[in-house]
């Protein structure tokens, strides 16, 4: 690094989330959760879904939100987002030369001419300014909080400035300068708030992230993030320039009809036009969806629970529910089923809409007309009151094996409401009670 005017001190700050399993978190000697404390964040998990922050550092040792670790760790969490201490290098003083302006770090809308007249005036008078905020990458200072002092600091013929140093690359400079003055500094507008919204939903990875999070970023609402997204899912699909040429062509997409007017003594005939613009599509629970953008892509999810904007699915292929936006999902398309080439065709068609799979026979094979084989037949104890669908189910698991046993509760119990589990539960303990 080159060297500033004075002598560099290092402390530490909170840097980037890291994926991490809840168990793989180290604890200093002598830390003990507050067991009130993680009842109520296990309630705020359950209701919202999103813990408060965990700090660790850059070997997983924690530094902060012992009762979110252990809430998380009592909920079952398999994997949670904790943000790592960096290292943070203060200076008192860098070159304003070495600074760069002209990375994309700067998250307002535009720079305050005003404002930068005033600060230099404020310089030349001897004033003090809280130090300007970079990240150093082994070759560039990257600008992240600071513009107008730093302009103004160059107008006023300054030659360097007060500045915290920060080790990271531009991407950090980008992600922190969205936050910058949500909470200091000159006021942001709401062109500011925008852009920096705008930033992180730009980005391909960033815009990953949930409204809440993206909002704890920018130091706005999440609201106004889900607002922002909504608004710029709809201009990436529809061209400004081709929607003016369209809304000619089409009459406004609308049914135009007449009426007569009286105004005093004359009378008008007035066109009116009918808007036809059809409602935004909207999944409901249980519907088969088709994924159109972000991780998930081109997959089939079933929708269970909508929040918002966005919709908690289990996705084809997955176990596990993912939140998915419903901007990025559209009805599935139904393929047009060609006609069956032959009967036995139509009947394993017909098969597979009844629910009984591929096979070309449904239950185990026992031999015919041999006679009866009390050694080959599961031991069911079958009344002739029981139902028929009771009795098929019962002869089909007892012919899997163990494993097979397990996949297939494990599949149906996704569909299960909570009395059928309990039922099942009941049902397995009392059977294991008999056989101990």
């Amino acid at each position: 690094m080159p060297q500033t005017t004075e002598t560099a001190t290092n402390i530490s700050t909170r840097g980037d989330l890291r994926p991490i399993n809840p168990t793989q978190i180290s604890l200093p000697e002598g830390i003990i959760p507050n067991i009130k404390e993680v009842e109520r964040i296990r309630e705020i998990l359950k209701n919202k879904g999103s813990l408060p922050d965990i700090i660790i550092t850059s070997d997983n040792v924690l530094i902060h939100g012992i009762d979110a670790l252990e809430a998380a760790k009592q909920m079952g969490q398999a994997l949670i987002l904790a943000s790592v201490q960096k290292l943070k290098i203060e200076a008192s003083k860098i070159q304003l030369a070495n600074i760069k302006l002209d990375g994309g770090t700067q998250s307002r809308a535009g720079i305050n001419q005003q404002v930068v007249g005033e600060y230099a005036v404020a310089w030349r008078d001897g004033a003090k300014f809280p130090a300007i905020i970079v990240f150093y990458d082994g070759e560039n200072y990257w600008l992240a909080d600071g513009f107008h002092r730093c302009i103004s600091a160059k107008q006023a013929n300054l030659a360097e400035i007060e500045a915290d140093i920060r080790q990271g690359t531009r991407r950090d400079a980008v992600l922190y300068s969205v936050g910058a003055n949500s909470s200091h500094g000159l006021r942001r507008t709401n062109e500011d708030k925008r852009r920096a919204i705008q930033t992180l939903l730009g980005d391909d990875e960033w815009k990953q992230w949930s409204d809440r999070e993206i909002a704890r970023r920018c130091g706005v609402h999440h609201d106004t993030v889900g607002r922002i997204r909504g608004e710029l899912a709809t201009t990436q699909t529809t061209d400004n320039l081709s929607g003016v040429f369209r809304q000619i062509e089409q009459g406004s997409q609308g049914t135009q009809t007449e009426r007569k007017v009286n105004r005093g003594t004359s009378t008008y005939t007035q066109r009116t036009r009918k808007s036809s613009k059809e409602k935004p599509w909207i999944p409901k629970e249980t519907e088969i969806v088709e994924v159109t953008d972000g991780e998930h892509k081109g997959k089939i999810a079933e929708v269970r629970v909508i929040t918002g904007n966005t919709a908690m699915c289990f996705v084809d292929g997955s176990t596990k529910h993912v939140h998915i936006y419903l901007s990025h999902m559209q009805p599935q398309q139904e393929k047009p089923q060609e006609p069956p080439a032959s009967v036995t065709e139509e009947l394993k068609r017909q098969q597979q809409n009844l629910g009984l799979g591929t096979r070309t026979q449904i239950f185990p094979d026992i031999p015919r007309n041999e006679g009866f084989n009390p050694e080959e037949q599961p031991n069911l104890l079958v009344s002739g009151s029981e139902d028929k669908a009771v009795i098929e189910a019962a002869f089909a698991l007892s012919k899997l094996s163990p494993e097979q046993i397990n996949q297939a509760l494990a599949k149906a119990a996704f569909s299960w409401s909570k009395a059928q589990i309990e039922a099942a539960y009941q049902a397995l303990h009392q059977s294991s009670a008999k056989a101990a």
